[in-house]
C-alpha cells in the first residue's frame, strides 16, 4: 500500500489490483461490487450489475452499468482464490472492496493513498517501470485476453463494450498483433504437416 494507509493492514488491495488487471472491470464497477455478484469455486465469475459513482461529490450506487445491462465476466481461478476467504465472511449485499475503515472506495483517494505510492515504489526498484493509472489495469485485462487468443466477442463482453466494433476500434492494435500471431501459428501447423 502506501500513503495514508501505509501502516494499515489491508491485504485485500492486492486482490483488488489482480481482480482489476484480469477482469477488466471499470473502477466504478469494482467500487460498487457486492459479494452476491461473485460466484467462486469451479467456474468463478462476477455478474456486473452495480456501480458506485461520484455525483456532485457524493457517492451514489447505480443499479445499471455503463452498458445498461448486467454482464458475466470470468475470474481467473488464482484471483478467485485470493477473494474466497474474504467473500465467505460477507453478506451478499456487502461491498467486496472497501477502505481499511470499511467505507466505500473513492477513486481519487485510492489513487492518491494506495495506487500511486505503489507505482512509485515499483519505480524505485525498477527505473523503467512505467507511469500507470488505474485504468491501465483495464487495458491489461483486455491485452491478456487477446494475447491468450480470446475472440472479439468474449473481449467485448469482458470489457463491457456495447458492440464488438467498439472493442475493435479501441484495441485495434492488439487484434492486429494477434492476427499476425495467428498466421504464424497456422504456418507452423502446416509446416509440420507438409514437412
Amino acid at each position: 500500500m502506501g500513503g495514508r494507509y501505509e501502516d494499515a493492514s489491508h491485504g485485500l488491495y492486492e486482490a483488488l489490483i489482480m481482480f482489476a488487471g484480469t477482469t477488466g472491470l471499470r473502477w466504478s464497477e469494482i467500487a460498487g461490487l457486492r459479494a452476491g455478484a461473485l460466484t467462486l469455486g469451479e467456474r468463478p465469475q462476477v455478474v456486473v450489475r452495480t456501480t458506485l459513482v461520484s455525483v456532485d461529490g457524493r457517492l451514489q450506487f447505480c443499479e445499471t452499468t455503463k452498458g445498461r445491462r448486467p454482464r458475466a465476466v470470468p475470474i481467473p481461478p488464482f484471483v478467485a482464490a485470493l477473494l474466497e476467504q474474504h467473500v465467505a465472511s460477507l453478506e451478499p449485499g456487502a461491498l467486496v472492496f472497501t477502505s481499511p475503515s470499511g467505507a466505500e472506495l473513492r477513486s481519487s483517494n485510492f489513487a492518491r493513498r494506495v495506487f500511486h505510492p505503489a507505482v512509485e515504489r515499483c519505480q524505485a526498484v525498477a527505473s523503467d517501470f512505467p507511469d500507470v493509472v488505474f485504468h491501465d489495469l483495464r487495458r491489461t485485462a483486455v491485452t491478456l485476453a487477446v494475447s491468450a487468443g480470446a475472440n472479439v466477442k468474449l473481449v467485448q463482453q469482458t470489457a463491457g463494450h456495447s458492440s464488438a466494433v467498439t472493442t475493435l476500434d479501441v484495441y485495434a492494435q492488439l487484434f492486429a498483433e494477434a492476427a499476425h500471431s495467428s498466421a504464424q501459428a497456422v504456418d507452423a501447423l502446416f509446416s509440420r504437416v507438409l514437412a
